[in-house]
């Protein structure tokens, strides 16, 4: 009876070898191929939601955008946009436009470099009402603020903030700590309670220190301690 050979690759011997026509056999390399198709499925599955060359950007709805190659974007219609390097933000809308800005939250804007603003808009879109924005502009290098309900950081650079309440903010205050309150063209002055205030009204409030519900300092060099106090003076203290 006539007998029929195939050559079949043996993975065993590293050669081609003579087998018989009934035996099953795999060509050579057959295994990298199959493992070369799944690599290309799964680069191309991942092409969907990263974008190459520019930074990093995933979004399940409107594009995220990364500008430069350290940027990260995440979220629908987040935008990071460095002027060379390191921005992020994370979040509906969330934008950050300077070197090391982090913005983290809804509609959140952050424009100072090397500053962290977290917080959220405030109103969803399609509500009635006005929408607190949660922000820090370009004049308030180095600063971090965290806005749950809105606020804004103007001209305040190596400020802290912490505002739980919408419109509340901190302006033209540098070195400045507030804390549930405002501080306004007071420079190095520290404001802690809820709605208690260091502002620049008929004197210069630059060093006040403002601690307790509703306390408020409008003078230079002075203190307030205590729900409602308030010094007349300046250079005094009221406790």
């Amino acid at each position: 009876m006539n007998k029929v050979f195939k050559s079949v690759w043996s993975e065993a011997l590293g050669a081609w070898v003579a087998a018989s026509e009934l035996c099953r056999g795999r060509g050579k390399g057959g295994g990298k191929v199959a493992r070369a198709v799944a690599l290309a499925v799964a680069l191309g599955m991942a092409g969907g939601a990263f974008a190459a060359g520019a930074g990093t950007s995933v979004s399940n709805a409107s594009p995220a955008t990364a500008t430069n190659l350290t940027d990260i974007a995440i979220g629908s219609g987040a935008t990071a946009a460095s002027k060379t390097k390191d921005a992020i933000a994370i979040g509906d809308t969330a934008a950050s436009s300077a070197d090391g800005a982090i913005s983290i939250g809804g509609s959140v804007s952050n424009a100072a470099t090397n500053s962290i603003l977290m917080g959220n808009a405030g109103v969803p879109a399609g509500t009635t009402g006005q929408v607190p924005v949660a922000s820090i502009d370009a004049g308030s290098t180095a600063s971090v603020f965290f806005a749950p309900a809105g606020g804004s950081v103007q001209t305040s650079a190596n400020s802290f903030s912490f505002n739980p309440y919408a419109g509340i903010k901190t302006s033209g205050s540098p070195d400045s700590v507030n804390i549930s309150g405002t501080v306004s063209a007071a420079p190095s002055s520290v404001a802690i309670g809820s709605k208690s205030s260091v502002t620049n009204t008929t004197a210069a409030a630059t060093a006040g220190v403002a601690v307790g519900a509703n306390a408020s300092v409008q003078a230079l060099n002075s203190v307030a301690i205590g729900a409602n106090s308030v010094p007349k003076y300046v250079e005094s203290a009221v406790i």
